[in-house]
């Protein structure tokens, strides 16, 4: 009886004593980040936002879901978005999104008549974060090559999961008006973490599509992450609110803690895979299998993903190591947010007008 007595006080005091230890690291942790002891250097904030302290505000209404669950832009309405830095009520940013009925940000400057189409697949870089409709690639792109008509598929945190659910919609081609055309998926580093539900993602992916491959090698959908696997989702959920998660964020600077960690050859693999994916179900919509994976400039893992595209046979346009703010002379990122700047986008967007064109014309030789 004592001794049955002793192993329960001994596990009680165990508790207690991890309870005090974890409760000591959170208050650590959080004194650390309110006083800013240790503050990361400015590149930091391009790969990480959260180490700011800003405060953002969308229209009412500016999201919405489709029939699917899918997060999307709310369909045929133009709405506000606006960033501040909480401590000073500087803004970053104060622009407006123009939504056609489809749920895509309107390209603007496409009056006229079009053959082709121009469709951009991506995440916020696509769409546009921080700019106006004029300041965005399709729109740099559009009117540099005036056959093709610009539609922008890009949304806010979206990775290659969004991307292919959303071309497996039975009416992912409904508003394309032209027969034939071509597609770009904009990749960036953000990407794999997203396709992974990383910890560092899973705040806003938990509701996102959720793929794996199967023993036959086919990409699988289980419904969402917090759906497809509920206990590592919330587990994550919980960890990415804690003080400490937050603290070696920070510490790491321009490399956030991920789980499971992205970076084996088996993930690059598995993202070619999705691609290839995304590839096959747009040539089944769109009825051509010309799908380019275009890598902007600042892209870190370029190296490491194109050798499993080449072995999979998936085209890509690498802009990674163009150096924008030489180039131009002008910032290649919004101050304060991350995102590319005006100036980016019209370099990257003319330029790979000017590519394709000349491919095309090369291929008619």
């Amino acid at each position: 009886m004592r001794r049955s007595s002793g192993w329960a006080l001994g596990i009680v005091i165990g508790i207690l004593t991890l309870g005090l230890l974890y409760w000591a690291v959170e208050l650590a942790c959080y004194f650390i980040l309110k006083y800013s002891l240790l503050a990361p250097p400015p590149l930091a904030l391009r790969w990480d936002r959260s180490l700011l302290d800003l405060s953002r505000k969308h229209d009412w209404g500016f999201y919405s879901r489709t029939a699917d669950g899918q997060l999307a832009l709310a369909p045929d309405r133009t709405s506000r978005s606006v960033v501040t830095l909480k401590d000073s009520g500087r803004v970053v940013y104060d622009v407006t999104f123009d939504v056609d009925e489809y749920g895509l940000r309107r390209t603007p400057g496409q009056s006229g008549k079009r053959s082709k189409f121009a469709l951009f697949l991506g995440c916020s870089l696509v769409l546009g974060e921080g700019l106006e409709g004029r300041e965005t690639i399709p729109y740099f792109f559009s009117r540099s090559a005036p056959e093709y008509r610009s539609y922008n598929y890009g949304l806010e945190g979206s990775g290659p999961n969004d991307i292919l659910a959303r071309l497996q919609r039975t009416d992912f081609r409904d508003g394309i008006r032209e027969r034939d055309g071509i597609a770009f998926y904009f990749i960036f580093d953000g990407h794999m973490g997203r396709l992974m539900g990383s910890m560092s993602d899973i705040g806003y992916c938990a509701m996102r599509p959720y793929f794996t491959e199967d023993r036959e090698g086919r990409i699988v959908r289980h419904g969402t992450f917090l759906s497809g696997r509920p206990l590592t989702t919330r587990f994550y959920l919980w960890a990415e609110r804690t003080q400490f998660v937050r603290f070696l964020r920070l510490l790491s600077l321009r490399q956030r803690l991920g789980l499971p960690p992205a970076g084996a050859e088996s993930d690059y693999r598995f993202l070619a895979r999705v691609i290839r994916e995304i590839k096959r179900e747009y040539a089944r919509k769109m009825g051509n299998q010309e799908l380019y994976v275009v890598f902007p400039p600042g892209m870190r893992f370029s190296g490491r993903l194109i050798p499993f595209l080449e072995e999979m046979q998936i085209g890509y346009i690498d802009y990674s190591g163009i150096d924008v703010s030489k180039q131009t002379r002008k910032p290649a990122y919004i101050e304060f947010d991350g995102h590319p700047s005006a100036a980016s986008n019209q370099l990257i967007g003319a330029k790979l007008a000017r590519d394709i064109l000349a491919m095309r014309k090369r291929g008619r030789k």
